[in-house]
């Protein structure tokens, strides 16, 4: 008995020192991170929640953080060939909104974008924006001139079409 306490004082010392654990790059993030997806041996991204977007061009073993310009949930990566496109919507805040609002996206390069607000019916009720922007995060007021309800923003750039809802409160 007294044999088999010493083995187990032993492994129990020992066994510490031999499985240590190190952090993989990316360190944690403390999102959940959604989709993985590599163009080729070396070259993929990992997108996540909160708008998290990690690239590596060496096969997994560093990963540099991209900007997404959004805080939203990003669930999937689409492919087109030899590049990476991640949609993503425009921000509407304050929203619920009662007197202005600001929408807000982020281009990965310049573009020229046309920003529409629709009714709940499809009717176009105002040409918010159309013109050319920089690369970088661009945000665009709205002065509220319509009565409560539902409505929809629709983003078009060289890339698609994206839509966000909006609510007034009046």
């Amino acid at each position: 008995m007294k044999k088999l306490f010493l083995i187990v004082i032993l492994f129990t010392i020992q066994f510490p020192a031999i499985a240590k654990w190190e952090w993989q790059n990316p360190y944690p993030t403390g999102a959940t991170l959604n989709c993985v997806k590599f163009v080729d041996s070396l070259t993929g991204w990992v997108v996540g929640n909160y708008g998290q977007i990690f690239k590596t061009t060496d096969g997994g073993n560093t990963w540099l953080t991209q900007e997404s310009g959004t805080v939203e949930h990003l669930n999937s990566i689409t492919s087109v060939p030899e590049e990476i496109i991640i949609p993503i919507k425009p921000t509407i805040a304050p929203n619920p909104a009662s007197d202005y609002t600001e929408i807000c996206f982020f281009l990965d390069e310049d573009d020229f974008v046309e920003l529409t607000l629709f009714s709940l019916t499809g009717e176009r009720l105002k040409e918010i924006t159309n013109e050319f922007f920089s690369q970088g995060r661009h945000c665009v007021k709205l002065d509220i001139e319509y009565s409560s309800g539902m409505y929809f923003v629709i983003m078009k750039t060289s890339n698609g079409v994206q839509s966000e809802k909006m609510i007034i409160l009046n």
